[in-house]
């Protein structure tokens, strides 16, 4: 919701609507995600498109179709997949288990394939790397409520503290 803040024009009264901090919030993230992009953030979309992984997930589609059910390079993304794995999966769920315990089940099972915890392991240490190099975005990131804390991250801005102000 927008707040109204009172002013006038030409001696009426009126109202001027201010973004709201939900909003402002929004507005931030996502000037911020496309600082991270143009950086060369390694997102969990980007760490999917690079022929290494291609690589990987198509050898263990082909080593485990069974398991993998369909083919996840044929997705998009690491989020598209999950999902189509998922619904996939859920066709074959047993009638005594709930959609959403089923649906929660799966995606911890999804983690566990091999070759997407090696990929979500990678992509991890891809992103701690990436904060390494640059502890300002992580700092920023942090301050925006943008990236959650872990004591990795913590090291990092310990190693390198905000410049004070003079």
């Amino acid at each position: 919701l927008a707040t109204a803040a009172p002013t006038t024009f030409m001696g009426i009264g009126t109202q001027a609507y201010t973004p709201s901090e939900a909003q402002q919030h929004r507005e931030m993230k996502a000037t911020f995600e496309k600082k991270l992009q143009e950086a060369n953030f390694p997102s969990p979309a980007k760490v999917w498109q690079t022929d290494y992984w291609k690589q990987q997930l198509r050898a263990a589609y082909e080593a485990d179709p069974k398991r993998l059910q369909i083919d996840p390079t044929q997705y998009s993304s690491r989020d598209a997949y999950k999902k189509a794995w998922i619904d996939a999966a859920l066709k074959l769920k047993p009638d005594n288990v709930s959609e959403a315990e089923a649906r929660d089940r799966l995606d911890t099972a999804f983690g566990a394939i091999p070759v997407v915890h090696a990929m979500d392991a990678a992509r991890s240490q891809y992103e701690l790397q990436f904060w390494r190099a640059h502890p300002d975005l992580l700092r920023a990131a942090y301050e925006a409520g943008i990236e959650k804390p872990s004591k990795e991250k913590d090291v990092i801005l310990a190693a390198n503290p905000a410049p004070t102000p003079p």
